[in-house]
């Protein structure tokens, strides 16, 4: 289960759209199973491995059920790397960081939902066409717009 990408571990198809529940319901079975509490009799090294693996279901389920972390791993797993805080192999286009700083200039004049709901209806479209630039250029918008603050 280790080698398991975060969708081959709940059984899903590496896509922009999930069935949330599907991934609920697996990561609740594989957590009634390999939770560490349930190893309480094994041993040290089973434990271990069950901590380890739970950790692994966690995070794999945080990620996959938020749209913006699961475009992120959906195009890490395409050696593309978008994540602000561990840095980017994709650079922002100039252009795209000119309207960004416009829209820090004056928040109240944009409609920064609408334009984070349209990041989110491209990325898949770019993504499904194995445009992955363009994917990566809608993530990075989406990012940047995230951390903007509506006045």
């Amino acid at each position: 289960m280790f080698d398991k990408d975060f969708f081959e571990l709940f059984n899903l198809t590496p896509n922009f759209f999930i069935d949330e529940k599907l991934l609920f319901k697996n990561y609740t079975e594989l957590q009634k199973a390999f939770h560490p509490d349930k190893q309480i009799n094994k041993s040290s090294s089973e434990r271990i491995i069950a901590l380890e693996l739970s950790s692994k279901l966690n995070k794999s389920y945080e990620v996959l059920k938020s749209p913006k972390s699961r475009a992120e791993y959906l195009l890490f797993l395409k050696d593309i790397i978008v994540n602000q805080e561990h840095g980017n192999n994709v650079e922002a286009p100039f252009e795209l960081l000119e309207e960004i700083m416009e829209i820090n200039e004056n928040p109240s004049s944009y409609n920064i939902n609408g334009m984070k709901e349209a990041c989110l209806k491209n990325f898949p479209q770019f993504y499904e066409q194995q445009k992955y630039k363009e994917a990566a250029q809608e993530l990075i918008k989406l990012q940047y717009l995230s951390k903007i603050k509506e006045e």
